[in-house]
């Protein structure tokens, strides 16, 4: 008998790959999941693709698509999981922090995102997320979010950070659901 493998760990920008998760859930239980991975997820990339890619006229290359320059730094965030937990050594306790730079909780280092682009908190098992004042805003399921005000999240939240980046926001427990069923 095989032993279990172990949990993924994260990248250094804190994200790991919607695949290692999809094999991971495939070989352990929910709770074991849970057990690995217990802060909410930010699945992202699931609407990169579809956003960013764009028929070329076919005149000029056949039936291909083309990447829109802008958006090929946004590539590298297809299918691809954040997870909504402190990182070692990272200061505020109670906030985990979003954005462009490496001092925050999960970095996208995307243009269109700010450097310090908002903030989730759980306070009596409901997350909120905050943006703190980005320079180019925050969609909650489609709404723009007011700078500096607090939104509660439910699991399967569309959070779009920037213009360009759209994230799944799921609890652990949907989130091995939603990795389980990948194939």
């Amino acid at each position: 008998m095989t032993e279990p493998s172990p949990a993924p760990t994260l990248e250094q920008d804190g994200l790991i790959g919607l695949r290692k998760l999809v094999q991971f859930a495939r070989g352990h239980g929910a709770a074991e999941f849970e057990a690995a991975f217990p802060a909410p997820g930010l699945v992202l990339g699931q609407y990169i693709a579809q956003r960013t890619v764009e028929e070329a006229p076919a005149s000029k290359v056949g039936r291909f698509k083309t990447f829109k320059a802008s958006s090929l730094d946004l590539l590298r965030y297809v299918d691809r999981v954040g997870f909504v937990a402190k990182r070692p050594g990272s200061a505020f306790p109670d906030s985990v922090f979003i954005g462009r730079t490496a001092t925050n909780d999960v970095i996208l280092d995307v243009q269109s995102v700010s450097k310090l682009h908002g903030r989730f908190e759980e306070q009596d098992g409901t997350w909120y997320f905050t943006d703190t004042n980005s320079s180019l805003g925050t969609w909650l399921n489609g709404r723009r979010l007011q700078p500096a005000s607090r939104y509660a999240l439910a699991s399967s939240d569309d959070l779009r950070i920037g213009p360009d980046l759209v994230a799944l926001f799921l609890l652990s427990h949907e989130l091995h659901h939603f990795v389980a069923s990948r194939s």
